[in-house]
Formats: structure tokens, C-alpha cells, sequence
């Protein structure tokens, strides 16, 4: 009898494949039932009790998902713990960015057929949406908030004319009660796009086809420069939470790295060359990373050595987006099989 359970425990155990294991940093899987996950953008609030899913690539709706309930349901209206924004398909939007503290969230449009080209919503509150002034006609291409969120910038690529006949570039930054005080910073980045923003205190850093530039604001003038071009609109570019640093981290170059720099003159800290970082945890302890046959596993790294600490395993088709908590306990993605998965970290 002994022999025999010992043979029918083998049996069992051999007939189990990888696909039957459930990895134990999974939380949660959310069945996306309709529409086209291509493009899906997600992002998790500071304690990872929420995340908010939007721009697909045909996609005109932004909705937050109540991390504890999971309901799955075509969000149309406003409910508890829940919050729908429907753009009208004359009107598609280019993005949404959230404010750290979740307390503003803001949608913009690069293409738009009337002035205001970019809108804030306040959540605690009535989702109320204020436009804001003076907004370039033709749409904004760029938003996003400083680390305490309460400034944000915004890129417009055709900006005035210059002397020498070049469409600029503008940055500008928005301020004080519902971010009406704005400065702007003209040419730059001369006639040529940015992927990516981040600012900080009294530091503004824009990464594009005009290489690295890093911007002095109480002055306005440029104070650091390095010419190798960044493409791509998928890479990181974010400051510590102290301003002291900011990192980048480039996933589709033939050299894919994570550089922290200085953000005093922009020298370069660390670097951790040949790894294509995903996304970074918003306290720097964690970035990740993609792996297997079709990018459908997340490799989590620690930030001190670059080591991978744990996989997460569950995806089982290519991985579009992935998010941190602010914290870092919690991480949400979103991949082609048509499913959003909440991670642990903390196991």
C-alpha cells in the first residue's frame, strides 16, 4: 500500500506541467472582456489599493479598477471607488498622467478641434474638469507632474516660429491654485521632439531626439547636455524623491541601460548596462525587467546590485504595460491575453 500511494504521487506530480503552478506573488487576474488591449496603459495608486486603465489603441476611456473588488463590468457612469472618463471619438486622447498623490489626474489630446487640448480632473471630489487657458490649438504632446505633484508640464512641439524659420519646441509649467501660473521655456530642444519629461525642484530633464538636456528653472538656461539620441516613448525618465538624483532606463536601444545621474550637473552615478527596464518602483528599491519566449514574464531586480530578486510568472502572452506602487509592495500589468494581474511583492 505504501509502494502504491508513492507511485500515484508520482504519477501526479509528472503530469503537472509549469502552467499549473500559480506563482505566489500573484494576487489577483482581471479578465479584460471587451475591447483592444494593444497600447493599454495602466497605473497603480500610492498604496496599490487601485489602478487606473486607459489609452488603448483605439481606445477613448480611462477607467480606475477598485483593487479589492474586481468587478467586471462595463464602466459607464461614476460609482463607489470608481471613476469612468469617456472622450467623444472627435476628440481621442493622447494620454492620461495621475498626479503622485492621486489627487489630480490630467487628460490631453495632441490633436484637437477646439482650444483647450488638455483637461485636469480632481478625484476626491467631484471629478470636477477645469480647462486651462491660453492652450496651443492644435493639442498638447506631452504632460506630466513633478514628485510632489503640484506643478505640472506640458510639451508643445509647434511653438512659435523661430529666427531661423524652425518650429520650437515649448516646455511649459503650470503652478499655484488649479495650475493656472505658468512658465515657459522656448526652444527647447530646438526644432526636434522629446520623449520624455521629468522635473523636480528647481531641475527640468527632457531626453529625444536632441539627446539629454537638463534645464536649470529658476534660471531657464540649459546647464547639462549629452548628445546620444533617445527614440523611444516606452523608456523612463523619473527623479528620486528627493530630487537629488533621476534615473533613465532605455528598453528598445541596441544598448538597452539604467543610468542614475546626478541631478545637480547630471554626471553619471550608476549605470547598469544591458538591461531593458520596464518600469521602476517610485522609491527606487525595485525595477523590472521582461523575459521568456514572448515577454510574458516580469523579472524584478534590485536597484542596489541590478540582481533579479523573484520572477512573476502568470502572463501567458506579451506584456504591454506594468506599474508600481508608490510604495513598492504592490505591481499590476496587462498583456495581450487579454488580462490585468496584481502582484505581492512583499512575499
Amino acid at each position: 500500500m505504501k509502494y502504491f500511494v508513492l507511485i500515484a504521487l508520482l504519477v501526479s506530480c509528472l503530469g503537472c506541467s509549469d502552467e499549473d503552478v500559480v506563482d505566489p506573488h500573484l494576487l489577483k487576474t482581471i479578465d479584460i472582456p471587451k475591447g483592444d488591449v494593444g497600447g493599454l496603459r495602466i497605473c497603480v495608486s500610492p498604496t496599490g489599493g487601485r489602478f487606473a486603465s486607459g489609452i488603448g489603441v483605439h481606445g477613448y476611456e480611462m477607467n480606475i479598477w477598485n483593487c479589492e473588488g474586481f468587478l467586471q463590468r462595463t464602466f459607464d457612469k461614476r460609482e463607489d471607488n470608481l471613476l469612468t472618463l469617456d472622450i467623444r471619438p472627435e476628440l481621442p486622447i493622447t494620454g492620461i498622467v495621475f498626479s503622485p498623490d492621486w489627487r489630480y489626474f490630467v487628460s490631453f489630446q495632441s490633436q484637437s478641434r477646439r482650444k483647450q487640448a488638455l483637461s485636469i480632473w480632481e478625484i476626491p471630489h467631484d471629478s470636477r474638469r477645469t480647462y486651462l487657458p491660453d492652450l496651443p490649438d492644435h493639442g498638447v504632446e506631452l504632460v506630466t507632474f513633478d514628485t510632489k505633484g503640484e506643478r505640472l508640464a506640458y510639451v508643445d512641439y509647434r511653438g512659435p516660429v523661430s529666427k531661423e524659420g524652425l518650429s520650437t519646441t515649448q516646455v511649459t509649467i503650470l503652478s499655484g491654485d488649479f495650475f493656472r501660473e505658468s512658465v515657459t521655456l522656448e526652444n527647447a530642444g530646438e526644432e526636434k521632439h522629446i520623449n520624455l519629461l521629468a522635473f523636480s525642484g528647481d531641475r527640468l530633464v527632457t531626453c529625444g531626439f536632441d539627446g539629454l538636456i537638463m534645464w536649470d528653472l529658476n534660471t531657464g538656461q540649459i546647464i547639462f547636455t549629452e548628445k546620444e539620441q533617445y527614440s523611444n516613448n516606452d523608456d523612463t525618465l523619473m527623479f528620486s524623491l528627493d530630487g537629488k538624483q533621476f534615473i533613465i532606463a532605455t528598453s528598445g536601444h541596441s544598448k538597452p541601460d539604467v543610468e542614475i545621474r546626478n541631478s545637480n550637473d547630471g554626471s553619471l552615478v550608476k549605470t547598469f548596462p544591458g538591461y531593458g527596464a520596464e518600469a521602476i518602483s517610485k522609491d527606487w528599491k525595485w525595477f523590472a525587467t521582461l523575459d521568456g519566449v514572448g515577454n510574458e514574464n516580469i523579472q524584478i531586480h534590485d536597484m542596489e546590485n541590478g540582481e533579479i530578486e523573484f520572477t512573476l510568472r502568470g502572463h501567458t502572452g506579451q506584456i504591454s504595460d506594468i506599474d508600481f506602487s508608490a510604495d513598492g509592495s504592490r505591481l499590476v500589468s496587462v498583456a495581450s491575453d487579454r488580462t490585468f494581474k496584481i502582484w505581492d511583492l512583499t512575499k
